[in-house]
């Protein structure tokens, strides 16, 4: 589909520094977080006022 637009780590292709998680890490991070109906933003926010 887009594989002949992906650079070599699986990232699309754009300025700046190399990201430590390819593209389809990131997405399917987030397809996992999701599912497991996980608020990250209510657990960064209570790790933060510990």
């Amino acid at each position: 589909m887009l594989a002949d637009e992906l650079n070599v780590k699986g990232n699309v292709p754009r300025t700046g520094p190399s990201p430590s998680f390819s593209d389809i890490e990131v997405i399917a991070l987030a397809l996992t977080v999701a599912y497991l109906s996980i608020d990250l933003e209510g657990l960064a926010s209570y790790l933060c006022h510990l």
